[in-house]
């Protein structure tokens, strides 16, 4: 199996406060060479989408703290049995603030995924979660 692409990313300050992101991603793959079985229908390059991108945005009001938002898009894929798995765009956001608390480092971290509740699958037969939430602690010793 041959697997072929190419990612380019941009990143830009606007400001102290507010910078953003792009990136695109392209790639593909040819089964008909290598080692996997060839009428093996699931295996993990046909979950691969040919064309990925995300849009991001930064922003930090004050000291230690920063909202961010994003976009992906992931564009759709079929496996050898024909199943077509769509293309989708989520949005997300999240917010995170660092710390210090007698000589560690913390992080605080909450996010809500899927803010469209847009109904996609990453995996064939496999649906994902709609909105979701979730928070993050992270501390550094």
């Amino acid at each position: 199996m041959y697997l072929t692409g190419f990612e380019l990313e941009l990143m830009r300050h606007f400001s102290r406060r507010v910078s953003g992101h792009i990136s695109y991603s392209w790639q593909t793959y040819d089964a008909d060479h290598g080692e996997f079985e060839k009428d093996y229908s699931f295996f993990l390059a046909q979950t691969l989408p040919e064309h990925k991108a995300v849009l991001g945005l930064n922003v930090k009001p004050w000291l230690n703290g920063s909202f961010h938002l994003n976009s992906r898009y992931t564009g759709s894929r079929e496996n050898k049995a024909g199943d077509v798995l769509d293309g989708y765009i989520l949005v997300n956001a999240g917010y995170q603030h660092d710390f210090y608390l007698r000589g560690t480092t913390c992080s605080l971290k909450g996010f809500a995924a899927n803010l469209l509740n847009r109904e996609y699958q990453e995996r064939y037969g496999y649906p994902a979660p709609g909105i979701n939430l979730g928070a993050e602690a992270r501390f550094k010793f």
